[in-house]
């Protein structure tokens, strides 16, 4: 993980102790190595302090982060013609009907959706790639 690829709201885990933190500042020290100012969400409440972003890891996105965000699972996009639909497929619609999730088995990628077709955007591994993209995109926080 980079400190370009954060931005203050985001979640992510301490590597060592698998602490949920929420990212609090971005730090440039002397040496040009970022700290990252965190605060625990979970375990040992209020804790704040400062981490090198060597020591941070992404989380994992997987399902059951959209609910926590209130993205829910729907029948399929409103256009039909998604190339890469298989029988696994699961689609998942943000508040804006206009983007969509579409989760296979071996990946999850945003996608907006077209009267004519589905666009891929890009796919989606770690919890601060979506808050990220969802904030770029409408210029609100998850």
């Amino acid at each position: 993980m980079e400190a370009k690829e954060l931005r203050i709201g985001n979640l992510v885990i301490e590597s060592n102790t698998k602490t949920l933190l929420m990212v609090e500042g971005i730090l440039e020290s002397n040496n040009k190595e970022y700290k990252i100012s965190t605060s625990t969400i979970e375990g040992i409440v209020g804790r704040k302090g400062s981490l090198p972003v060597s020591a941070l890891s992404g989380i994992k996105l997987a399902e059951d982060w959209f609910n926590k965000y209130g993205i829910e699972e729907t029948n399929g996009p409103i256009n039909s013609n998604d190339h890469f639909r298989t029988s696994e497929t699961k689609y998942y619609n943000f508040k804006d009907a206009w983007m969509v999730i579409r989760v296979n088995i071996d990946s999850i990628w945003l996608c907006f959706d077209f009267e004519f077709a589905i666009k891929q955007v890009c796919k989606l591994e770690y919890v601060h790639e979506l808050q990220n993209l969802y904030f770029s995109i409408t210029g609100e926080e998850l």
